[in-house]
């Protein structure tokens, strides 16, 4: 109950954050190209920043015993959203379809899922989430990204997945977690900083985005609304 409780005021939270970017869009207050910017400060600091952050703490046997099971059971669930995924949309057609089925699997696990872990499991929890993340990325750079584009380049994929900025910061968190290194408080406090900056900035940044879409169109599309079914109901209540 507790836990349904900090998740409910969290979300609230969170939905306020998200009003304030679709305000700031509407009123003029944030211009929508202003949008990239914040994506890239997000992406290439905000993120890593937190997920470095995650890793500077004693290390635990506890946790370090179920990294391996957090990978298998993330490999688990993406995969289950995607054979869920293509068993319910096996009979759609048209060019967006890919789009479609894309935007089901692979949903926003990092930006939306990160200050939410974050605040109802502390530290520990955004350990476990990194390596979801990790996993996550893995899948959408060579499943997904060949879903889009019906071809996978081997040397593309490799390069990609290989400077993806969170997956960087899990493998120097880890580095740092496993071998215990000392971080000094002037490097651990700006890495906490800017990592705060994640949840503001990505909920700001969704409600640009929000504020820039056709809600109303978006919602009477009947292929839409059956995504967000499955996205949103079906594939949480499998895995």
């Amino acid at each position: 109950m507790e836990l349904a409780i900090i998740t409910a005021k969290q979300v609230v939270i969170l939905y306020c954050l998200i009003l304030a970017g679709f305000a700031g869009v509407k009123s003029g207050v944030i211009k929508p190209e202003a949008k990239k910017a914040f994506s890239n400060l997000l992406l290439y600091l905000a993120v890593p920043a937190m997920v470095i952050h995650s890793y500077i703490s004693k290390a635990d046997r506890s946790v370090l015993a179920r990294l391996p099971q957090t990978f298998a059971f993330s490999v688990l669930a993406i995969l289950a959203g995607l054979a869920i995924t293509m068993l319910c949309t096996c009979r759609m057609k048209g060019k967006e379809c890919p789009i479609l089925r894309f935007a089901c699997i692979f949903s926003n696990a990092a930006y939306m899922g990160f200050p939410l872990i974050e605040a109802l499991f502390s530290a520990e929890g955004l350990i476990y989430a990194s390596v979801y993340v990790t996993v996550f990325n893995i899948l959408l750079w060579t499943v997904g990204f060949g879903m889009i584009t019906g071809t996978v380049e081997p040397k593309e994929v490799v390069r990609t997945v290989c400077t993806n900025p969170v997956l960087i910061a899990v493998v120097i968190g880890l580095v740092i977690y496993l071998c215990q290194i000392p971080v000094p408080e002037v490097i651990e406090q700006p890495l906490a900083l800017i990592g705060n900056m994640n949840t503001p900035l990505s909920m700001i940044i969704t409600g640009m985005m929000i504020a820039g879409s056709n809600l109303a169109q978006m919602l009477c599309d009947r292929r839409i609304l059956s995504v967000m079914g499955i996205r949103m109901l079906l594939i949480p209540a499998v895995c």
